[in-house]
């Protein structure tokens, strides 16, 4: 029988309870525990959460930027003593029904997560990750493919160019193709000159080619052992049955190493450091207000986690949002366009990192005294108590909510007290939230100043100090591509016959590795089978209230005394020239004032009230029609029931009363808006392509694009970079018009919260108020381009590749083996070729029955034409039937996962209404999960040839990708007889 109660000093076979000690607040128990023989330590976080995660954490400590962690990450996962096949990470997620898989390269920890909800599942997985991490085979070939190799460009031919290849190469190229990504690495490597923060752990391209197999084996050797490993449990199993398991698999078969030693700590800077660097800016695009001016600080060190939430307060203070002092002024003055903030409290020493954006070089003296004259005013003058008060409700909200939806919690969790217990402080510091909040508030009540002297000590007067100014450079792609042919010649010009051979031999054994069938050898892994799948499918139930002026749907679960509301109008017909006025009406709403106050106010209100207030727009596509949709427009929030009441007052106002009469307010949002939007193009390259590349195939498809793709940041573009104060002026009573129509209609309630707050909603005179006229559901039809054949040249070394298709709605019947057959494509032939072969970070397909289309998708790939053909491949080998029987049941499981995958709280009432609204009943869902599980080869092969292969003609593809890499691919394409890429600007 498990244990029902874990007391320190308990012994359970050799393990050590240290603590034992519950944490009400997020209502769970902290267990930890040592195993004597060898130091390993354990982290238990009981719950009875069914969603149960391991996670097992190692301190990474490189020394250079050449990627040794990172590779490793990838590499262990590639083969095992127990589990000796090519792919035992890949082949398990789909011979499970994880809700999880994953490893994390940190800065100065390596770890791997897994989570499911059933045990058989959460075992098997276990025992996978324990053997790759701590007996894994880290062959050289494994190395070459995922790490960096040398290789000609024609792997056969020695005369011709020689190449860097390899996963993580690839990876970290696309990765610094952001420019938030090497003003961070920047940073960090000016404010950490001695630690290994200082480098980058996930390795740069111009150091990786360094790296040695032999390096990455000592590097292993050095820090994966159990001794120096960190286990982390979260959920309902018993923590007994999880000890007996690490016992058996890895702890009884090792002897205890030494402790790593402690990080030292980095010798403070006298003076702060001013330097200047820069990044890559396609030809095409302006250099105006490209420039990012950045400043760092070092504060205190992790074990002092009451002072880090201290600052982190402090920095919620002056930054949160564009009523914060420090922020106001920065946009007021028309030096920046965007300023964000942040704090890394997972490492040895806190950084502060201030970011400014839409900048120009020659005004970096006014902002650097904009900056301090700023902070030093708000230490003079006090900061106000509002702001004070507002920040510890801002920390408390977001420490007590459930989240989920993109991570399981169990993770969240892991991150907020692991990190910090690997560093030798206590994990229930970061967990316990009110007792450091009351410990803080006794120090502010101690000392009223207390946040102004820590303004001084960490900001103002804090030495330790680097300013970036980082300017855009239209040469810098080219200069570096040059730079790395340069090397890769001298490489080649020094070559010895010997060495020579050896670069083909490995290119033939690597191509062997990857095409070998593991049909048998992969049996050897552990696996759920289809009568492992739950019988039951999820569902959330939602009430209906017809006793008020509008309709209310609520659902009841535990929230964790917050309560989730939207308040739902339903669109009218909508027209081309609406989408892009609409999407910008949705950002701007929150941004602005209501009921005759400033949007300084109201943003305070917020603040001090709410988890948050968004407008979003969602097209509730129907399910038997992708181009029958239920546009709606919604106000999303959230509070804490103890702010109920004012929560629901400021939304009604924000509803009723949103000021689109403050001009220089709405300029000065869409201004930081699309410096946003612009910095993070390269980031958001692949969602651009795919959004394009669908927008052919309906009207969801393309008012997708209009939202959410290249064309909304078109015409964005268009608006902010033709300043035109009349134009603008029309746009905004067009945005009045719009926001006028749309809220004379009669909205639906949704409320998400535990039954007894629901029981209490008709004391809210919001409930009420709130009404409008019924309004009458008509069918928005748009005019449809053409299949696109498009490149579009951004400043990148690699591409990012989508190849869309229409096919049929989510009730045909032939649409749940389209999903089956998205599966089959990645696991039977593109993850070898393009990921294996090719080098791409990632690929696959997918499939979208909602929308009626089926995309072909490869990001931060140094391949085009070799990825277009792999996608096609992919089509003919399945439809051909080479696919086995084990293949078809992991394309089940794989896509059972994603069907029964955990919702927060939160989000159970968003989802349940969606399904009312897009007309997926219960009965549908279950008839499109049932067929999944009980499809034949016949039904996927009948669904590929009539639904895919009839429509590859007329397949749209769209590619983001450096100007040479275009030109050279579409050099390639034409060989092969395949039409080259229409280059575009945008």
């Amino acid at each position: 029988m498990p244990k029902k109660n874990w007391k320190k000093n308990d012994r359970f076979l050799d393990f050590l309870v240290t603590k034992s000690m519950p944490i009400d607040e997020l209502q769970l128990e902290l267990i930890e525990l040592t195993h004597e023989p060898t130091g390993a330590e354990i982290i238990h976080l009981k719950t009875e959460d069914p969603e149960n995660l391991f996670c097992i954490s190692f301190k990474t400590i490189p020394d250079t930027s050449n990627g040794v962690a990172h590779i490793l990450e990838h590499t262990v996962l590639c083969g095992s003593k127990k589990y000796p096949i090519k792919d035992p990470f890949f082949s398990m997620t789909r011979r499970s029904l994880n809700t999880f898989m994953n490893a994390f390269t940190g800065s100065d920890f390596t770890c791997y997560p897994a989570a499911t909800q059933v045990k058989k599942d959460f075992y098997n997985l276990f025992d996978v990750y324990l053997d790759a991490v701590f007996y894994p085979e880290i062959k050289n070939l494994s190395f070459l493919q995922e790490g960096i190799r040398l290789e000609f460009k024609e792997p056969e031919n020695p005369n011709s160019p020689l190449e860097y290849k390899g996963i993580v190469f690839n990876e970290m190229k696309g990765v610094l193709a952001s420019p938030a990504a090497r003003l961070h690495e920047s940073m960090m490597a000016a404010l950490f000159d001695e630690l290994t923060y200082g480098i980058n752990s996930g390795g740069d391209p111009a150091v990786i080619p360094s790296l040695s197999h032999k390096e990455l084996v000592a590097f292993h050797k050095k820090f994966y052992h159990p001794s120096r490993s960190l286990f982390f449990f979260y959920g309902n199993l018993p923590l007994e049955e999880h000890l007996k398991f690490l016992k058996e698999r890895v702890l009884d078969k090792t002897k205890r190493l030494a402790p790593l030693p402690p990080l030292k700590k980095q010798t403070r800077f006298k003076k702060p450091k001013y330097l200047k660097t820069s990044f890559p800016l396609a030809k095409e695009e302006s250099d105006e207000k490209q420039t990012y001016i950045s400043m760092g600080w070092v504060t205190e060190s992790i074990e002092n986690q009451e002072k880090l939430l201290a600052i982190a307060l402090l920095l919620l203070m002056i930054m949160d949002n564009d009523a914060s002092p420090l922020k106001m002024a920065l946009l007021k003055s028309g030096l920046i366009a965007q300023a964000s903030i942040y704090m890394d409290s997972d490492i040895s020493e806190a950084p502060i990192v201030l970011t400014l954006q839409g900048c120009e070089a020659k005004n970096l003296t006014k902002i650097r005294k904009l900056v301090f004259d700023t902070l030093k005013k708000i230490s003079k003058e006090g900061i106000d108590k509002e702001l004070i008060e507002n920040a510890f409700h801002q920390l408390e909200f977001h420490r007590s909510e459930i989240t989920g939806d993109q991570y399981p919690f169990g993770l969240s969790l892991f991150m907020r007290c692991s990190l910090v217990k690997q560093h030798g402080a206590n994990p229930e510091t970061s967990l316990q939230i009110h007792s450091m909040i009351d410990a803080l508030r006794k120090s502010y009540d101690e000392n009223p100043r207390f946040f102004e002297d820590l303004l001084e000590k960490y900001l103002i007067k804090n030495p330790h100090h680097v300013e970036i100014c980082m300017t855009p450079d239209k040469e810098l792609a080219d200069k570096e591509k040059t730079e790395e042919e340069k090397k890769l010649e001298l490489i080649k010009a020094k070559l010895q016959p010997k060495e020579v051979k050896a670069i083909l031999q490995n290119s033939i054994k690597l191509k062997k590795l990857q095409d070998s069938e593991e049909s048998k050898n992969v049996d050897c892994l552990p696996k759920l089978t289809l009568k492992d799948v739950p019988k039951k499918m999820q569902d959330f139930l939602l009430q209906e209230d017809k006793s008020f002026k509008a309709p209310l749907y609520t659902h009841s679960c535990f929230t964790n005394h917050i309560v989730y509301a939207d308040v739902i109008y339903p669109l009218p017909k909508l027209t081309e020239e609406e989408l892009f006025p609409l999407k910008v009406l949705a950002y701007l709403i929150p941004q602005l004032g209501f009921k005759g106050k400033s949007y300084t106010e109201t943003l305070k209100e917020i603040q001090a009230n709410t988890g948050g207030i968004s407008v979003n727009l969602s097209l509730n596509t129907q399910a038997d029609d992708f181009n029958d949709l239920s546009p709606v427009l919604s106000f999303s929030g959230k509070s804490l029931y103890r702010k109920a009441d004012a929560f629901f007052k400021l939304l009604g106002e924000m509803i009723a009363s949103s000021d689109f009469e403050d001009t220089a307010r709405i300029k000065e949002a869409l201004t930081k808006h699309w410096t946003s939007l612009k910095s993070r193009f390269n980031s958001m390259a692949m969602r651009y392509a795919t959004n394009l590349a669908i927008s052919p195939f309906s009207t969801s498809s393309k008012i997708q694009n209009s939202w959410n793709g290249l064309e909304y940041y078109k015409q964005l573009k268009d608006l902010m970079e033709n300043e035109d104060d009349k134009k603008l002026n029309q746009f905004i009573m067009k945005l009045k018009e719009l926001r006028k129509s749309i809220l004379s209609n009669k909205p639906d309630i949704l409320i998400g919260a535990d039954a007894e707050f629901i029981k209490k909603l008709k004391q809210f005179p919001f409930f009420k108020e709130i009404g409008g006229k019924v309004s009458k559901r008509s069918v928005t039809k748009l005019t449809l381009a053409k299949p696109h054949n498009k490149a579009f040249p951004i400043a990148s070394p690699v591409a990012f590749i989508a190849k869309a298709i229409k096919t049929i709605p989510y009730t045909h019947e032939d649409a749940p083996y389209l999903a089956i057959a998205s599966s089959l494509f990645d696991n039977v032939h593109l993850h070898q070729k393009i990921r294996e072969e090719g080098g791409a970070y990632g690929g696959g397909s997918s499939c979208y029955p909602l929308s009626g289309h089926f995309v072909f998708t490869s990001y931060r790939d140094p391949h085009i034409a070799n990825t277009l053909k792999a996608f096609e491949e992919a089509v003919e080998l399945i439809r051909k039937g080479k696919f086995s029987a084990r293949d078809l049941e992991e394309a089940k499981l794989e896509n059972i996962q994603s069907l029964d995958a955990p919702i927060s709280p939160g989000s159970r009432s968003d989802v349940a209404y969606g399904f009312l609204k897009e007309g997926r009943t219960y009965e549908l869902r279950k008839r499109f999960r049932d067929s999944i599980l009980k499809a034949t080869k016949k039904d996927v092969i009948k669904a590929i040839e009539n639904h895919i292969v009839k429509n590859l003609k007329e397949a749209s593809i769209v590619v983001f990708a450096g100007d040479e890499l275009i030109e050279m691919e579409n050099t390639a394409l034409k060989t092969d007889g395949k039409k080259p890429l229409e280059k575009m600007t945008f």
